[in-house]
């Protein structure tokens, strides 16, 4: 699924997902949608979280590269 395999500088990851039988590439950045936490002050991420530990951000990248596929994260629902 991960095309691009290390965290890199630039931001940018290329995921593929196979729809109806055909390859298809997504490739986005690492930009992640935020919201206020419960202080009103401190950013918590919008969708998926893990809670294993604070370094990985697979499962949020796999759900940015679906919503872009689908058109948005609502749409992705």
């Amino acid at each position: 699924m991960f095309l691009t395999k290390d965290i890199n500088r630039a931001g940018c990851y290329a995921l593929q997902f196979w729809i109806n039988g055909e390859p298809r590439t997504i490739v986005i950045d690492d930009y992640l949608p935020i919201k206020k936490g419960k202080d009103k002050k401190t950013p918590k991420l919008a969708f998926a979280k893990t809670n294993k530990g604070e370094n990985e951000i697979w499962m949020m990248l796999v759900e940015k590269a679906w919503a872009k596929f689908c058109g948005s994260y609502e749409a992705s629902e």
